[in-house]
């Protein structure tokens, strides 16, 4: 039997997908190309039109009208979901993030926004770093991770996939995130048994779970501070908040990465 070609369309988590696909009969059904979303509006090239043709499967993040052709919105005319063959399956999954589960953070390499609140009144580096060492610091992780829940739900209605709510009942028994755009292996293993379920193919859960234990599977870089354990460190302050019971005690630099960082939020000088 001819076997079908799925496309994949979307930012890292493609890997993610791919790599646990391998605990699925996939290959035996499927040849496919992938496609970085980010890395296509960035240099402007397209998807050939024979390929977008041809495709039996699409599994996409979905991008919304602004970006033109390269959205995934079949109202924008210039879509490149109006090239599909008329009985090609699409199979939607979402932006996978979360900004809470770490205290203050920065956006971007080098940049000077920064994800996290301080809720605290803290007028100088000397009572910043009193309330930080004595744990008294309210990074408001209630509120912003009720926030990235209401976001998540939000984001996945017209997707065929849906992982906020695995997410949300997992928060504190499993490591869901290196960064927060980074999830970890767990998160990957959920989306693609549903995946797995669309596409009416295999999956060994029990393989599966012996790639879970490599919370990077795909090794995933982080791109804001470099760090070469590839994850920002987890806080004591989230442990305590979450009740995290995959960990007893926060990472080495935890203390004086999070201290930094919070004098950098409020524009104290280090």
């Amino acid at each position: 039997m001819e076997k079908k070609h799925c496309l994949f369309f979307g930012n890292c988590a493609c890997d993610g997908i791919l790599k646990f696909l391998e605990c699925s009969n996939f290959s035996e059904k499927f040849t496919f190309n992938k496609f970085a979303n980010w890395e296509l509006m960035k240099t402007g090239k397209t998807i050939e039109r024979a390929l977008l043709q041809k495709a039996d499967v699409v599994i996409y993040q979905p991008l919304r009208d602004v970006h033109n052709c390269y959205s995934t919105d079949r109202i924008n005319p210039d879509s490149f979901f109006n090239l599909l063959n008329p009985n090609c399956e699409t199979i939607a999954f979402p932006r996978l993030h979360n900004n809470a589960l770490f205290p203050v953070f920065n956006k971007r390499h080098n940049g000077p926004e920064f994800y996290g609140k301080i809720n605290n009144n803290v007028r100088t580096i000397q009572e910043l770093t009193y309330l930080y060492d004595n744990d008294m610091i309210d990074y408001d992780f209630d509120n912003r991770s009720r926030q990235n829940y209401a976001v998540s739900k939000f984001k996945e209605l017209d997707c065929d996939i849906k992982i906020a709510d695995t997410l949300w009942a997992n928060l504190s028994n499993q490591k869901l995130f290196l960064t927060q755009d980074h999830p970890t292996s767990f998160v990957f293993d959920a989306i693609t048994a549903q995946i797995c379920d669309h596409l009416d193919i295999t999956y060994d859960s029990e393989k599966a779970a012996t790639y879970v234990k490599d919370e990077n599977i795909t090794g995933l870089n982080d791109s804001v501070y470099h760090r070469p354990s590839n994850q920002y460190p987890i806080s004591r302050y989230a442990i305590k908040h979450y009740n995290f019971t995959y960990v007893i005690k926060e990472d080495r630099d935890a203390d004086k990465f999070y201290r930094d960082r919070s004098a950098e939020f409020l524009n104290f000088k280090l």
